[in-house]
């Protein structure tokens, strides 16, 4: 992910994901919600994906790490280079 390409969180909310040209002018945005992303109702607990948790593939694919649900577990999302959610992976929680 190039630094003028961001992701932000909303948490108990939805995923917020953007890209932006060199001068700042978006390219495109979306919107995600639990469902969507196809993690809802996962205990209810909230988002969170720490800083540094979004990579840029050389295919332009993008990959998004983060937490999900109380207790968290661990997943990566998968979207394609204009922002479409493609799949996602959990490796579960540590307890």
């Amino acid at each position: 992910m190039t630094s003028n390409q961001r992701c932000l969180i909303q948490n108990y909310a939805h995923l917020l994901l953007s890209k932006h040209d060199t001068n700042g002018t978006e390219i495109w945005f979306h919107e995600y919600s639990a469902e969507q992303l196809g993690v809802a109702g996962i205990d209810n607990g909230p988002f969170v994906f720490p800083r540094g948790g979004v990579v840029e593939l050389s295919n332009g694919d993008i990959l998004v790490f983060g937490s999900v649900g109380n207790p968290l577990d661990c997943y990566a999302f998968k979207f394609d280079s204009l922002g479409n959610h493609i799949d996602h992976v959990s490796w579960g929680h540590p307890t």
